[in-house]
């Protein structure tokens, strides 16, 4: 897996064997490692598609909607690391 980077306490993740669409999984967790983490998988879209959720797993919808903003406004930087990745 390879971090694509960090903003506003989540992390952005494009897994190495993981599959198209071209997403990214999005972490988020608590201060010092405590506390429950939470997950977000958001397809990245295209050059003509936004980036849409695709499953949420235990993140709070603010935090959901804060993720999909980093996601909207560094759409190019992941889908680069994507297709650096797998090359579509």
């Amino acid at each position: 897996m390879s971090k694509a980077f960090a903003e506003q306490g989540f992390e952005f993740w494009i897994y190495t064997n993981d599959h198209p669409p071209a997403n990214s999984h999005v972490i988020r967790g608590t201060k010092k490692g405590r506390g429950k983490k939470s997950e977000v998988i958001i397809y990245l879209g295209d050059e003509r598609t936004r980036p849409s959720l695709r499953e949420n797993r235990g993140t709070r919808k603010v935090d959901v909607k804060r993720a999909l903003g980093i996601a909207f406004r560094r759409q190019g930087e992941l889908l680069e690391i994507w297709r650096q990745i797998y090359g579509n």
